[in-house]
């Protein structure tokens, strides 16, 4: 038996819910803020299949999995499992702050059912 390296990785939790994910290279106040700001619904350029059910915020915060921070200010948002059984999302945004902080969507979300 030849086992690899022991990995370590930090996991956060949100409002007391028991589904973890992962930060890269944000801050858990940041995290707390974009996901702050989606269940506010201050999100704009998600497409219609992104909002269709009545309770899309809370549902997609409680399935977050991984917030990243990418090149040129943007975040990376992976909601559900992106590589096991069930839909998976993945949204690419910036914070913008004219009049009240937002995120705007970039580029075309996607989502993956399997």
């Amino acid at each position: 038996m030849n086992c690899g390296a022991v990995k370590h990785e930090t996991r956060y939790f949100l409002d007391g819910s028991d589904r973890y994910f992962s930060l890269e290279g944000v801050t858990f106040a940041k995290a707390v803020e974009l996901l702050s700001l989606f269940k506010a619904g201050s999100v704009t350029g998600l497409p219609e299949w992104e909002t269709q059910d009545p309770d899309w915020k809370t549902a997609d915060i409680a399935k977050i999995s991984l917030i990243k921070q990418m090149p040129d200010g943007l975040y990376l948002l992976i909601f559900g499992d992106y590589v096991c059984a069930g839909c998976a999302s993945r949204i690419t945004g910036r914070l913008e702050s004219e009049g009240e902080k937002h995120l705007v969507v970039v580029g075309q979300p996607d989502r993956n059912c399997y």
